[in-house]
C-alpha cells in the first residue's frame, strides 16, 4: 500500500522512497509518538487487501495535547470514494476519545485531491510559509 501511494505523494524533487517493510514499520508504524490506537487500516473484505490506511502522530507535551495527521493512504483503484475522509474522521475519533486538544494536517499544495479532503473536515489552510537557503552577502550580516 505504502509503496503504491507515496509514488504518488506531489510535491519534492523525488518520490518517497517506502523502504522495505521493516524499514517502513519502523518509520510509520512502530514509532513510539504513533499510538496504535490510531493507526487505521482499512481492508477490503472479499479479497482482504490493505486498501488503505491513516494514524496521527503525537506532538511532545506542552501547553496542550496535539497530533498531526500522519500519511492518509489510499489504493489506486480506491481514491475517490470517500475512503481517506473515513480514515481521517476514524483518527479524529480517536484524538477526541483520547483527550486530545487538537490534531493538524500538513499537505503539498500540489495535492489537491488531500487538501479537498481537509477542507471537507473542517481543517483551515495556515499561512503560507517561505524557505529560504543560500549563502547571505555582506550587507546583510549583522555584527
Amino acid at each position: 500500500m505504502a509503496v503504491e501511494a507515496f509514488a504518488d505523494i506531489p510535491g519534492g524533487d523525488q518520490p518517497i522512497a517506502p523502504g522495505d517493510l521493516a524499514e517502513f514499520r519502523k518509520r510509520d508504524v512502530d514509532r513510539a509518538t504513533i499510538p496504535h490506537a490510531a493507526f487505521m487500516v482499512a481492508v477490503e473484505q472479499t479479497t482482504g487487501r490493505v486498501v488503505g490506511y491513516a494514524s496521527l502522530l503525537l506532538m511532545p507535551e506542552g501547553t496542550r495535547r496535539l497530533a498531526w495527521h500522519g500519511m492518509t493512504a489510499v489504493a489506486r483503484d480506491w481514491r475517490g470514494r470517500g475512503l481517506a475522509g473515513a480514515l481521517k474522521r476514524a483518527t479524529i475519533g480517536w484524538a477526541i476519545d483520547d483527550g486530545l486538544d487538537a490534531v493538524e494536517s500538513n499537505n503539498d499544495t500540489d495535492n489537491l485531491p488531500m487538501r479537498a479532503v481537509n477542507a471537507r473536515l473542517g481543517y483551515q489552510p495556515a499561512p503560507d510559509s517561505l524557505v529560504m537557503r543560500g549563502p547571505l552577502f555582506a550587507g546583510m550580516m549583522t555584527r
